[in-house]
């Protein structure tokens, strides 16, 4: 997927959640199996998991849904 920041950013923004004194509660959506999508990239989703620590995920196996005419 097309993201407009890396995975190193995206985790020092959630060291800082962690970090806050604050109570909070983390939840994501995340995708899997889009197209193009590597064993790889499916392992770097799962380590990010772990590492995050995530309160609560939504996972989805990617779908090309219907396209619309009109």
């Amino acid at each position: 997927m097309a993201r407009e920041y890396t995975r190193e950013w995206y985790l020092e923004r959630m060291s800082w959640i962690h970090g806050a004194k604050a109570r909070y509660q983390h939840y994501s959506d995340m995708i899997v199996g889009f197209p193009g999508e590597t064993d790889a990239d499916f392992e770097q989703t799962i380590t990010l998991l772990d590492e995050v620590k995530y309160d609560a995920v939504f996972a989805f196996k990617f779908s090309p849904g219907r396209i619309l005419l009109q």
